[in-house]
């Protein structure tokens, strides 16, 4: 279905652009650091709510063994250091100070992230409540300095607006009943735990960490009060300092990586993003496209995600037929591993909105594809996964956001980042062909022929990258005929490789098509020559061969092709090449 389609769509516009870009993608990508660029199992330590035992108790037991964590924190709870206080969590339990708070950032490496303000069932409360409860929390942490880039919803409590209001504010949200594992690279607004109070012991744990290992996935471990002799109740949410530190100890036998919820997740410099802003106005620009226009407009009502969440692109779903929206193309190395990650704001569950790879050779013609995920429910507003290219033919490639026909959604799209993870090995550098015009595309420049039986053709009967032209070989009753390419200068002392396509469509009997080399002294006198190869086959058929001068009287070669005598010779010749080997 998806390549019918792509290839209905393709245009002049594309096939330049693609044609553009290939001629510069053979150097390697320079790109910074990105953060986590491969699987690997790795473990985060969090901490609900703010308590004062966080402070006392688990960072000096997780520094034993050099570990940090995550401390999600209530900011309206923050003081309230005796019991029984006023804090909706739990008014049992000894809070941290200010200056305790921002002691975990700046002195002990940890991160902190919000919990709100006050601890509310955020799907009970009004958006405007809501938006209180994210933006203040988060400003309030702010302003003592900290770097809030996470969020752990109270209680795990979300639906659609609560999800998609976090995502204005943070760059990833925690619950706390979406148990299980994270695989790379991660879905960051929907971060799965294992929840570790009263009632889970180490042992459970330790089966936990060893899952995440085997799998190399990323376990995300919730606790909140850490006490030296804690309630056995699960609902007072308290563990033992000694078990925490069991826990810690495995990890660190393990040799598993230990991580901040902000160091875990997959993310690259904005200057590695290869994929163009579409913000330009009210419609999609930056080389955005989409086949239906007036479903798709730039929204700026705050529906995008952080670190811009005021625009973003909005598709209405049409009841007739799926609206497809393109990325920018993407120039790709074959060796080269990426990392596609994204926003989307669905409304509501529907029949799925999917995200699809289109891939292009050097000249913008469809030649292959994948599927990479689907989108069907609210909670999913990840964009996530690697790309690989399907084949060393792969000169660039653009994402297409599918919006199910009759799904009656509205979707919004924001954020959409495509990096390279991994660099693979530069490919080897293209050759310089010596030759003058190998591949005919200006017209028989460069070359000359000994009778009209050879000529050129422009009727698409060429090989890729540069098909439209091309030399038809056809022959004549009484003797041979040839083709003579333009002369190159030479070395004695250096090999030359001579590569061509040549489609042989028929060949009469005991017909064959020669090549051979006339060489040269420096007065441009012929002096030599060597024949090298010879075509006797139906098909398309690979020519290469490997020359050396015959002597240091060579100054220069050039190439002729003979097609022998007789009737019923058919043949096209393209992409010549005379290299240096």
């Amino acid at each position: 279905m998806f390549k019918s389609f792509v290839q209905k769509i393709q245009f002049l516009v594309l096939l330049t652009l693609c044609s553009f870009v290939f001629g510069s993608i053979r150097s390697p990508h320079v790109h910074a650091s990105v953060q986590n660029p491969t699987p690997q199992a790795q473990v985060s330590f969090t901490f609900d709510d703010g308590a004062s035992s966080v402070y006392n108790k688990a960072v000096p037991t997780l520094a034993q063994y050099g570990f940090t964590g995550t401390s999600y924190v209530i900011t309206g709870c923050v003081g309230m250091v005796t019991v029984p206080n006023n804090c909706e969590a739990d008014n049992d339990v000894p809070y941290m100070t200010w200056s305790q708070v921002v002691s975990l950032q700046n002195t002990y490496g940890w991160e902190v992230g919000s919990h709100g303000v006050s601890h509310q069932l955020m799907s009970e409360i009004s958006a405007k409540k809501i938006d209180k409860e994210l933006l203040d929390s988060k400003n309030q942490l702010v302003a003592h300095g900290l770097n809030v880039s996470s969020f752990a919803t109270p209680y795990g409590d979300y639906n659609q607006k609560v999800l998609a209001n976090i995502a204005k504010y943070y760059s990833s949200h925690r619950p706390f009943h979406d148990t299980g594992y994270n695989h790379w690279p991660y879905n960051d607004y929907l971060l799965r735990v294992q929840q570790v109070q009263a009632g889970v012991s180490v042992d459970t744990v330790k089966s936990y960490i060893d899952q995440a290992s085997n799998d190399g996935t990323w376990l995300i471990l919730v606790f909140h009060d850490i006490r030296d002799v804690p309630s056995t109740n699960p609902e007072d949410y308290q563990y033992s300092t000694a078990d925490l530190s069991a826990i810690a100890s495995y990890i660190k036998s393990k040799n598993i990586k230990v991580t901040n919820i902000d160091k875990g997740i997959v993310k690259s410099d904005a200057s590695d993003n290869l994929v163009a802003s579409p913000d330009t106005g009210k419609t999609i620009g930056g080389g955005w496209t989409t086949d239906t226009p007036k479903a798709v407009k730039i929204d700026a009502t705050s529906k995008g995600s952080n670190p811009d969440p005021v625009k973003s692109i909005k598709v209405t779903a049409n009841a007739k037929k799926s609206i497809h929206v393109f990325t920018p193309l993407v120039t790709i190395q074959p060796n080269d591993q990426y990392v596609v990650k994204g926003y989307i704001n669905l409304d509501k569950n529907s029949k799925g909105v999917g995200l699809y790879i289109d891939e292009y050779d050097a000249s913008g013609n469809w030649i292959s594809g994948q599927y990479k995920q689907t989108i069907n429910t609210w909670y999913d507003k990840d964009i996530s996964f690697m790309y690989v290219a399907s084949s060393s033919s792969v000169a660039c490639a653009r994402l297409q956001i599918i919006v199910t026909a009759n799904s009656g959604v509205k979707v919004y799209i924001d954020n959409v980042r495509w990096f390279v993870a991994v660099s693979g090995p530069a490919p080897d550098p293209e050759l310089v062909n010596l030759l003058t015009n190998g591949d005919f595309e200006q017209g028989l420049t460069g070359w000359s022929i000994d009778d009209p039986a050879i000529s050129l053709d422009t009727a698409n009967n060429g090989t890729s990258p540069t098909p439209v032209n091309s030399i038809k070989l056809t022959n004549i009753e009484d003797r041979s005929v040839q083709l003579f390419s333009s002369k190159v200068n030479v070395i004695n002392s250096k090999t030359y490789n001579i590569n061509a396509d040549m489609n042989v469509l028929s060949l009469n009997a005991n017909g064959e098509i020669g090549f051979y080399i006339d060489e040269y002294d420096t007065s441009g006198n012929w002096i030599s020559g060597q024949y090298l190869y010879t075509v006797r086959q139906n098909g398309l058929n690979k020519v290469d061969f490997s020359y050396t001068p015959t002597s240091i009287n060579v100054a220069s070669s050039s190439l002729q092709v003979i097609v022998s005598k007789g009737i019923g010779t058919v043949a096209y010749l393209d992409n010549v090449k005379f290299t240096t080997a």
